[in-house]
């Protein structure tokens, strides 16, 4: 079995490294997996991810896609690199991967699943979508709060959403254990992701005085970039 999986970009993020886990997944049980970005090989201070990709022999193609570039030009590279191995079945990671591979993948036959990991608030993107989401097989969201947005405002049937939360590897932190500031009765409220408007830490932000004064044994731990 032949299995692409396409990406907007290969910097590290929480879609990116998700991608990369489940190439390393499926090519560790002989699924012959690609994983294709449709922007240019990362800046060697950011290209964790391909090296990892890379030493376990798993093929990464770059389309060099920018801002600049036209959409037909990306489709184009895309439809070429595709039609040289045909796979059995492609997964999209991020909107314009989802809009690419929506417009590729069905044409040549091949079963295409989007997914989906944030409530898009661009209304053009919401109109854009709906071609996609009418090309897919089925989308994938990462959470019920996502399925529910594609479904109410960007229309994608109930029928074809499918929930499927992000998974990680545990392994023990040191730098918490070692923290001075925590003790072994802390509990802990983490929060993991990008210091973003978009992830919704200005609200927790908001709401965070309230919230450890009604739970006083509790520490609240951010854990990402931003």
């Amino acid at each position: 079995m032949n299995v692409d999986l396409l990406i907007t970009e290969l910097e590290p993020g929480g879609a990116e490294r998700c991608c990369a886990a489940l190439a390393e997944f499926l090519h560790r049980r002989k699924v012959g997996v690609r994983v294709i970005s449709l922007g240019p090989r990362p800046s060697a201070g950011k290209a964790a991810l391909v090296a990892r990709l890379e030493s376990e022999k798993i093929p990464v193609h770059f389309l060099n896609a920018t801002r600049r570039t036209p959409p037909w030009t990306v489709r184009k590279r895309l439809m070429a690199l595709v039609s040289t191995r045909v796979p059995d079945v492609a997964q999209g990671f991020l909107w314009h991967a989802n809009w690419m591979g929506g417009s590729v993948y069905p044409q040549l036959l091949v079963p295409f699943f989007a997914g989906v990991r944030v409530k898009e608030p661009r209304q053009w993107r919401a109109w854009l979508s709906r071609g996609w989401i009418q090309r897919s097989k089925k989308i994938i969201c990462v959470s019920q709060d996502v399925a529910d947005w594609c479904h109410r405002v960007e229309g994608a049937p109930l029928s074809k959403l499918v929930v499927i939360p992000n998974g990680i590897t545990l392994r023990e932190d040191e730098s918490l254990t070692s923290d001075p500031r925590f003790s072994t009765t802390d509990r802990i409220l983490l929060f993991v992701g990008r210091l973003v408007k978009q992830k919704g830490i200005d609200g927790l932000m908001s709401h965070a005085q309230r919230l450890l004064e009604e739970l006083p044994e509790h520490r609240l731990v951010f854990l990402g970039d931003g």
